[in-house]
């Protein structure tokens, strides 16, 4: 600190400190306590703008229950030829309706500009919203996909699977999809 922030400083905290309790800012003061700040406030009146309304239903949660995790994961990376390919796949047992989701991280690296890339979850070799998913790669560098989708199943076995497509030959990286089924 040089010497004339140090005398400003120090001219500051004598003031202060000479001028007594009339320039002081409050501290060490107590104040009492009358409630009436809650009471005033806007936001706890009935029907406020701001204030958050409540479900009027029941306060128990009746979704859906997961049951079980299949967690399909590969570190390796592998050469697509172009074409369909099968990533993964599980057999997933559902005693009555269930529904299984589908969450997956995918590395992709393709050398053409033009290539396209998708994502195929399946149940029971349907597509779970119709189609596949493709995203357009962007040329020599590594791209990250993600995927969360759900198909609704009925009772019995079924055959989970992920497939990918590409247009032209890529390479696939390190990945991982989940498997959750909820009854």
């Amino acid at each position: 600190m040089n010497k004339s922030a140090f005398l400003v400083s120090t001219a500051v905290g004598l003031t202060l400190a000479a001028s007594g309790p009339s320039l002081s800012l409050g501290v060490g003061k107590k104040l009492p306590h009358t409630g009436q700040l809650r009471h005033a406030n806007a936001q706890r009146a009935p029907h406020a703008p701001g204030k958050p309304t409540r479900n009027p239903g029941s306060r128990h949660h009746s979704g859906l229950k997961m049951t079980s995790t299949v967690i399909f994961s590969s570190d390796t990376s592998e050469a697509l030829l172009g074409g369909f390919y099968l990533d993964s796949q599980t057999t997933v047992s559902c005693n009555n309706n269930c529904v299984i989701e589908f969450q997956g991280l995918f590395d992709f690296l393709s050398y053409y500009s033009y290539n396209q890339v998708s994502l195929c979850p399946m149940v029971d070799g349907y597509f779970t919203n119709g189609s596949c998913y493709f995203t357009q790669t962007t040329g020599p560098s590594t791209q990250p996909v993600a995927m969360l989708t759900s198909q609704e199943a009925g009772a019995g076995t079924h055959v989970a699977a992920v497939y990918l497509y590409t247009i032209a030959p890529a390479y696939i990286g390190p990945r991982q999809t989940d498997y959750h089924v909820y009854k």
